[in-house]
């Protein structure tokens, strides 16, 4: 039983890494006319996928393996008070819709670093 666990866990971290890899090899020629804005959204919309099946990913590794291993990088502390620093200028900004729209993206981003991490 334990090595099929051993071998599901490999797999999900596999398929998580091909997804990876393929948004960094789709996102900067990713463009779809069916939306308003043909360069922006359809590249926040994988970005979210991707990252979110990613997640789900994890969690499911998470729950075989009965433990959580998270890696520690120099770069995490600083990236957590930029994210924090962004959340407060886009609730204190005079265009509170934009700033959480870009805010999403943002948080989106970090959050595929820290899967990549």
């Amino acid at each position: 039983m334990e090595k099929s666990k051993n071998e599901i866990s490999f797999y999900l971290d596999n398929l998580s890494l091909f997804l990876l890899g393929a948004l960094l090899l789709i996102f900067p020629i990713f463009v779809l006319t069916l939306t308003t804005d043909a360069f922006i959204l359809p590249k926040q919309a994988i970005l979210g996928a991707i990252v979110a099946i990613s997640l789900l990913l994890f969690a499911v590794k998470i729950a075989l393996e009965r433990q959580v291993i998270i890696r520690r990088t120099p770069l995490d502390l600083p990236l957590v008070f930029f994210v924090i620093a962004v959340f407060l200028s886009a609730i204190f900004a005079v265009n509170r819709a934009d700033a959480i729209t870009s805010l999403v993206t943002l948080l989106l981003g970090v959050a595929a670093y820290f899967i990549i991490i």
